[in-house]
């Protein structure tokens, strides 16, 4: 009886573990895609002649970014 609840109580944390992992794996693909893929797409972007559609994106990201922080009142932190 005790090996099975032991086994229970495994089997639970187990899962746990995999769900707090592909969290922390979920996160770190946003912060590279944020780091790295969105100012190299921009770049690419004007680059390629599309200067006034970079800008834009450039202007809309920036304006999600400031309202995000606006709402989570990190401004001026």
């Amino acid at each position: 009886m005790l090996t099975m609840i032991i086994i229970i109580l495994l089997i639970g944390l187990i899962f746990n573990l995999i769900k707090l992992a592909l969290k922390l794996a979920w996160g770190m693909a946003k912060m590279l895609a944020a780091v790295i893929f969105l100012p190299l797409l921009i770049i690419g972007i004007a680059l390629a002649g599309y200067v006034y559609i970079s800008l834009i994106i450039l202007i809309v990201m920036s304006l999600i970014g400031f309202i995000t922080n606006l709402f989570a009142g990190t401004v001026g932190d």
